[in-house]
């Protein structure tokens, strides 16, 4: 029972953060990344609903002939993941990423006309397309750092077919 809340997300999140200190879960963490206020089992997805909200309305600004081939491009598998999981409550499509297994499973057929990024910098998508427009950014309270003000990117005008890219995403972590 004590171990409960520290397995599954089963407390509210102030009573989580409170749980997790007072057992020093901080001390223990699988990866080294920095972190934010709730141990890294959850802190990486917390916030995955807030992220796709975000993605979904500009999903859902887009002119409609722009929707149906729009890619969403995610850098690593958790915010690919997030889109997966709460996506078809808002009609996204499935996501892509070319980190770890998501790399595997390649573009999905998506071309890269329209494309909408999660995590990727500027300079990053500027290597691959002409345009890159900022169009919002996330910053769940509770996530970790590295999930936290993460850019959002609608790219159009591919230098090249996104399967032709497609090497050049693909990367393990």
């Amino acid at each position: 029972m004590i171990a409960a809340p520290l397995a599954m997300p089963i407390l509210p999140v102030n009573a989580a953060v409170q749980y997790s200190r007072f057992w020093d879960v901080d001390a223990i963490h699988p990866e080294n990344v920095p972190l934010g206020k709730l141990p890294q089992l959850f802190g990486d997805m917390y916030g995955w609903r807030h992220q796709v909200q975000a993605i979904a309305k500009v999903f859902d600004a887009l002119p409609a002939a722009d929707r149906s081939p729009c890619a969403i491009l995610a850098l690593n598998y958790g915010e690919a993941s997030a889109v997966d999981y709460f996506g078809p409550a808002y009609h996204l499509p499935p996501a892509i990423s070319g980190h770890n297994q998501y790399g595997l499973w390649g573009p999905r057929g998506y071309t890269g006309d329209v494309v909408i990024t999660v995590g990727y910098t500027e300079s990053q998508l500027q290597n691959a397309f002409d345009e890159v427009r900022l169009a919002a950014r996330i910053s769940p309270p509770y996530a970790i750092p590295e999930e936290s003000n993460l850019p959002i990117y609608i790219c159009r005008k591919p230098k090249a077919p996104l399967p032709q890219m497609w090497p050049r995403l693909r990367w393990l972590g």
